[in-house]
């Protein structure tokens, strides 16, 4: 288990988030009093290193922003979102926030809302059991849009969404590019409906690099060809912090359906 990481963390928005970090594995849940209040699950991957005073902890989490507490539903409850950044020596966690607005609600359009959050820890309990209740009952699905395999239009990319739970939305995927295979954790909106955009949040980790990622977007509704944004949370020095993400766009197309 990773003590840095694992346990009660809190920002200047009063949200708290609650993470479990075991090898290069984070489970958790994010509660927020701004915008739509809730409970939300997340999941993400990190550096198997605690951070030291030369080099930061890479962090990347995908939350989906769907109530999993009583609360009256909007559309806001499509959307997901990637935290990616670092943990540092002094106990600072940093996360380039992105927000993936995939249904227009009140007066946020469609499109990548970014910012930034600092985390300061509160506690270091988090109780396993606390962080897994009041999830619903979960089934397997295979019909969605965005369910099936896409290959990057350059070639060099194929993702393989292969098994989402469809109460949760909890999704399972593989990213193959060359030589390389990572398994991905992370989200869909396992609720939109024909006509919206189908909003998703993967998360995992590249070995070699000792970087965890996160790929979040969406899919129109109709359409073969998706744009997914890449944030790899590098791992820097205390001063070399405002380098800490790094942003791709990858365009894919659909090979096949499930």
């Amino acid at each position: 288990m990773h003590k840095q990481l694992t346990g009660i963390w809190n920002n200047d928005f009063h949200s708290k988030m609650e993470l479990l970090a075991i090898e290069n594995r984070i489970i958790g849940r994010y509660s927020s009093h701004t915008g739509s209040t809730g409970v939300y699950q997340l999941v993400g991957h990190c550096s198997g290193e605690a951070p030291t005073k030369e080099m930061g902890q890479s962090v990347a989490l995908s939350i989906y922003w769907k109530n999993i507490a009583e609360g009256e539903k909007d559309e806001s409850w499509h959307w997901v979102g990637s935290m990616v950044g670092q943990l540092q020596h002094d106990g600072k966690l940093t996360l380039t926030n992105v927000t993936v607005v995939s249904v227009p609600f009140g007066h946020y359009q469609q499109g990548n809302f970014v910012d930034k959050l600092a985390f300061k820890k509160s506690s270091a309990d988090v109780d396993l059991e606390s962080v897994k209740s009041g999830l619903p009952e979960d089934r397997n699905i295979e019909e969605r849009p965005v369910i099936g395999k896409w290959v990057s239009l350059d070639q060099r990319q194929l993702l393989d969404l292969f098994h989402v739970e469809g109460a949760s939305g909890s999704t399972s995927a593989c990213l193959v590019c060359g030589d390389s295979e990572v398994m991905l954790t992370g989200f869909i909106d396992v609720d939109a409906e024909p006509g919206m955009a189908q909003s998703l949040s993967l998360s995992g980790y590249e070995s070699d690099e000792q970087s965890a990622f996160s790929l979040s977007g969406m899919l129109e509704p109709g359409k073969d060809t998706m744009t997914l944004f890449s944030w790899h949370a590098e791992q820097t020095s205390p001063d070399d912090s405002f380098m800490q993400t790094r942003m791709d766009a990858t365009s894919f197309r659909r090979l096949t359906t499930r």
